[in-house]
């Protein structure tokens, strides 16, 4: 995903600004349908509804396709989780909301 406070892409999970009309989980359905193209078949929240910044763990069916051009990805990429954290590790993603989401169900034994 491109990011144009550092002009550089980054390796990130989908994220986005919620609309203040839809839940957190419909939000971050939404985010995910426009960056990925690809259906939630069931989604958990990570931490607690009293943080300003809701992060879920959610499981998908259907093929990518970027239906937004505007969001500025190039590419999709799907991996396993070790790969994940070895990303993390070797500074690949750097993406603090990344970082946050992965950790937090690793702590739930989610993954």
């Amino acid at each position: 995903h491109f990011r144009h406070d550092d002009r550089l892409y980054h390796w990130e999970c989908p994220r986005g600004f919620g609309e203040s009309d839809l839940t957190a989980e419909e939000n971050a359905r939404k985010e995910i349908m426009e960056e990925t193209g690809l259906t939630v078949s069931s989604i958990e929240q990570l931490n607690t509804s009293h943080e300003p910044i809701a992060y879920f763990l959610a499981k998908c069916c259907g093929e990518y396709i970027c239906n937004d051009v505007g969001e500025g990805i190039e590419n999709m990429r799907y991996i396993s989780e070790h790969e994940f954290a070895s990303m993390i590790a070797d500074g690949s993603i750097n993406d603090q909301f990344s970082i946050k989401a992965y950790t937090l169900a690793k702590i739930r034994n989610i993954i």
